[in-house]
């Protein structure tokens, strides 16, 4: 239902907190597909947070975060790295740069 009153005014960015948080595999599966559709299909944007490892292999890119910043020795992995918004975040850049 959360996800049908976010897409119901047609949003550029759809922000998922924790989509799959409380669903069973099957079913957290399913909400995966269906964003991955909204992305491909209706050129929406997805930011998702999450703790859910499974997610990792229907994203575009992964950015690492802790203590309220991306952290720059995490796993980073993006399908294409000019394309990554890491590095649009000037307040996580060295101070060398």
């Amino acid at each position: 239902m959360a996800i049908a009153r976010a897409i119901v005014t047609d949003p550029t960015i759809l922000v998922a907190d924790e989509p799959t948080g409380d669903l069973d595999a099957k079913s957290a599966e399913e909400i995966l597909i269906l964003l991955t559709q909204l992305k491909t299909q209706f050129d929406k944007t997805i930011v998702m947070v999450t703790h859910d490892p499974r997610s990792e292999r229907f994203v575009d890119c992964r950015l690492p975060l802790g203590q309220g910043s991306i952290h720059r020795s995490g796993k980073r992995r993006c399908i294409h790295k000019s394309d990554c918004p890491r590095s649009r975040f000037p307040h996580n850049r060295s101070k060398e740069t």
